[in-house]
């Protein structure tokens, strides 16, 4: 096994491909936890498409962007039968969280909290909403991945996750001579 991870090593440096990050994936069974101080409720419609906004602009996607990238997101995650959820603080949107369940399994596919308002309980509270819907939807297991070593890793293990494993994130960059580096 070890002369095939260094050959993979090798046709991947010579793709120009290299490790940026790892990402932990992680899994737990789906139980009912007790609410905090912080507000969490399913959208949909016109506030499910705030709320997808509200998830990008979390993960800091540039404001001229967040109307057709939310628009998009919101109907991705109804087409994949998922739902949208908004955590609130003192009646203030400050996070979104993404559920997606398949074949009796939890995905908790996405989280972002707004910088003003983390470190509150926001991605706890929606990490508890999003596992006590995956329990009501029937789900045996529930998953979730995190970059490796993360916050939102630790706010996954303190919620009862278990690392599964770990994985490498490539990044392709453009070789001396080919068609991307001239463009």
């Amino acid at each position: 096994p070890e002369a095939g991870v260094e050959e993979l090593g090798a046709l991947l440096a010579r793709a120009g491909a290299r490790i940026v990050d790892f990402h932990g994936v992680l899994y737990g069974l789906p139980v009912r936890a007790p609410s905090g101080a912080v507000d969490v409720r399913r959208t949909d419609g016109a506030e499910g498409e705030a709320t997808a906004r509200l998830l990008l602009e979390g993960h800091a996607v540039p404001e001229g962007l967040l109307p057709t990238h939310g628009s998009a997101l919101a109907a991705a995650v109804e087409r994949a039968g998922g739902w949208l959820y908004v955590a609130t603080v003192g009646g203030v949107r400050a996070a979104a969280a993404v559920l997606t369940v398949a074949d009796g399994i939890g995905y908790l596919a996405n989280a972002a909290t707004l910088p003003a308002y983390r470190r509150r309980g926001c991605q706890r509270a929606l990490i508890s909403a999003r596992v006590a819907d995956a329990a009501e939807a029937g789900c045996d297991l529930v998953t979730s991945g995190a970059e490796f070593g993360s916050s939102s890793q630790r706010n996954l293990e303190r919620a009862g996750f278990r690392l599964a494993y770990t994985k490498p994130v490539l990044r392709l960059t453009a070789r001396a001579g080919s068609a991307q580096a001239r463009t």
